[in-house]
Parts: structure tokens; sequence; C-alpha cells
């Protein structure tokens, strides 16, 4: 009887009577209100409504069968929980995966990437920063690479250490140069609305429009600047530092590119930035403004009407191509523009989309 019984045993995760015998003896011991209903789900009132929240966890041999996978199984009891309480609106998912010792994580990864995430959402890694352990640029684009094809976001968690901790904290250059290798990893945001519509809510292209026009000089402007020919074949730091700073509407972005790379990766740190920017910025991305016809999120083209380099005219040309695009030019600004000029253009973007949006 389960009075006697010291062990757990296997039926008593089967949701039968010997289960609800063991929550109720051990887990249930003194608790009261909510925490005492035994439903499927904790209901916590918020005003006049409820926020239902549950999870669920499994354990199945083997991990791929006919017609799914641990990654879909491991929310179907979270899913049928949340419909038992009538939840109608779903806010996330949650859920417990129990991981054996010895489980490869090839197989984890792979069940990761045929988990059914809802609509524009992404998968959280959390990856614990510890120094001179797994905090070089080479373990984070290893990390990168490991993560691909996983709609994820990762949550860089520098260690917390304390007196006597075997670990330390890494130091923040190396912090923000770890992040930076992701980052690099990463795709532009319009490549992205383009290629997978659903992942992004919104997209403002700031000054950055001119690559997806093949006629345009974008390219040979590059490869002047960056490497001081038209034909160059890579890029002469020293050289673009004399050209960025020659241009009234190049300096300011170029010494704050400066400070960002210094600051996170050392002093110099910017002249192989300006290297690892080579192939981004002298080739077109294989994608014109009639591929903007596929980027149905909300898309706000930004200009400045003295822009030497991203003219109006194309401007013009990326914002018709749009389903949900919005155009704002703004007078009297360069190439260059400030965080403020910014924030007001996307502020009354957000403002004219919601009034669209009650009429």
């Amino acid at each position: 009887m389960i009075a006697t019984q010291t062990r757990v045993a296997m039926k008593h995760g089967a949701g039968g009577r010997s289960m609800r015998s063991l929550i109720e003896r051990v887990f249930l011991n003194g608790a009261t209100g909510a925490a005492a209903d035994m439903d499927d789900g904790a209901a916590i009132p918020i005003g006049d409504q409820w926020l239902i929240v549950t999870t669920d966890s499994h354990v199945i041999q083997p991990i791929v069968f006919p017609g799914g996978d641990i990654g879909r199984l491991s929310i179907a009891g979270t899913v049928n929980d949340l419909s038992m309480m009538g939840a109608t609106e779903p806010l996330g998912l949650t859920c417990g995966i129990v991981i054996e010792e010895g489980f490869a994580i090839e197989e984890l990864l792979a069940a990761c990437r045929q988990f059914p995430l809802p609509f524009r959402q992404r998968m959280t890694f959390e990856y614990v920063l510890l120094d001179g352990v797994n905090d070089s640029v080479r373990e984070a684009r290893d990390l990168a690479r490991l993560l691909k094809g996983i709609r994820a976001k990762i949550n860089l968690i520098p260690f917390n250490d304390w007196q006597g901790a075997p670990f330390a904290r890494p130091p923040l250059p190396r912090i923000l140069a770890f992040q930076s290798a992701l980052l690099e990893r990463g795709i532009t945001a319009t490549v992205l609305g383009i290629r997978h519509p659903g992942v992004v809510r919104a997209i403002v292209n700031d000054a950055g429009f001119d690559l997806f026009d093949p006629q345009g000089p974008t390219v040979q402007i590059m490869r002047q600047i960056l490497g001081g020919s038209p034909d160059a074949t890579e890029a002469n730091p020293d050289l673009a530092a004399r050209q960025f700073e020659a241009s009234e509407q190049m300096r300011p972005i170029f010494e704050l590119m400066k400070q960002d790379q210094d600051m996170g990766q050392g002093d110099g740190y910017w002249r192989t930035y300006l290297r690892h920017s080579w192939q981004r910025c002298t080739t077109l991305p294989g994608y014109t403004y009639a591929d903007f016809a596929n980027i149905t999120v909300p898309t706000l083209i930004l200009s400045g009407d003295r822009d030497e380099f991203c003219q109006v005219e194309q401007a013009v040309a990326a914002y018709r191509q749009l389903p949900a695009g919005e155009l704002a030019i703004l007078a009297g600004h360069g190439h260059y523009m400030p965080p403020a000029a910014i924030c007001l253009a996307v502020c009354w973007t957000m403002a004219r989309a919601s009034s669209l949006a009650v009429r």
C-alpha cells in the first residue's frame, strides 16, 4: 500500500490512483487554496481574467517514433491540460524534458528543431560564460553553428562568481566579443524578413536599402572607401579611416563604430572589424526590391534627404514593393541619422499604424 511504501514506483507516474495518492501525501501535505485543487493547471486571477499555467514532463523510448518525437510530445500534455482548463488564448508554452546522463547533444538539438514553436516565437538557450573556459570567439561561432536551423535566441549569462568559486566571470571585453561573434553569424533584419516572413514582427530599414539595387553604385563606393579603389579585393583599414574622416556624412558613423568595437574588444579592433565587414559591404545580398513583396510585416524605410549614399529614389522604389510599408524621409539629414531622429520616425510610424488599425 502507498502508506507503507518508501520508494517511488512506475505506477506513481501513470496518472492513476497511486499517482494521486503520492501527490496528496507528499506534495500537497499542508497545501491550501489553489495549490490543493488538484486541477489540470494553476488558475491565477488577474483583474477580471484568469491566467492558466501548467507544464508536463515525459520520458519515452525510443525518442523518435512514427508520427513524432520527444520534441513534439514534450508539449502534448501541456496543451491538453490548458484545453481542459478552458484556456483559449495561449501566451506561451512550458515543458519539462527529462534527459538522462549520456543523452547525445545532437539528438537533443534534432528534437529542438522539431519542436512546434508558436508563430513568431523563438526557443531560448541560456549560456553561462565562464572565464577562460567557454568564452572565446571561436566557441561563440561553434555555438552559432550548433544551433543552426533552430529559431533560437541566446541569453548570455556571465558567471556570478563568489569567493572560493571554481570559476570566474569573464572580463567585459571578452563578454562583448562573444556577443559580437554571435551577432556576426546572423543576417540583417531585411533579408530575414524576405526569407522567413513569420519570424519578425516589424522592420526598420535605416539607410540600408541601397544594397538591394543591383544597378546602384553601392558596391563600387564601398570598395573605394574600404579598399581605396573600385577594383580593390580587400579592406585597407588605415586608408579607409582617412576616407571616412574626409566625409562629413561618414565621419560620425566611423567614430561610433571605432568606439563600439574598441570598447568591446580592445584598442585597435576597429581595423579587424573593417576587414570582417569587407565581404558584407561589397557583395550584393542576392535580392532586389521586387523581393520586398515577400515581407509581410510592417516595415519602415528611413532615409535622409541629403544622403549621398542611399538615394531617396531608391527608398521610394523599396517602399513601393512593401505590402505593409511606410516611408520616412528626414529633412536635413544625410547618411548619418542621430538616434533621436530615428526614434521620432519609428514612434510616428507606430502611432500611424495604431490609428489605421482602429479605423
